[in-house]
């Protein structure tokens, strides 16, 4: 269930950022920051695990030479 909420969180989150970013006219980075800030939060408050090290290959990666 906390992944339909994480859903819907972000729905509404992509929503709202679209609308201040028309009403306030701020550049689309912040609100492309905006929603991986919050998007992010909302998962860290429902516990919601993102693997961020195996996205993006921040663990240890060997290398055969």
């Amino acid at each position: 269930m906390k992944y339909v909420y994480l859903a819907i969180f972000s729905i509404v989150i992509f929503w709202e950022t679209d609308s201040f970013q028309q009403i306030y006219e701020f550049h689309n980075y912040w609100q492309y920051l905006a929603n991986i800030v919050l998007v992010g939060y909302f998962a860290f408050l429902l516990e919601i695990s993102i693997p961020v090290k195996k996205i993006f290959n921040l663990g240890s990666t060997k290398t055969n030479i």
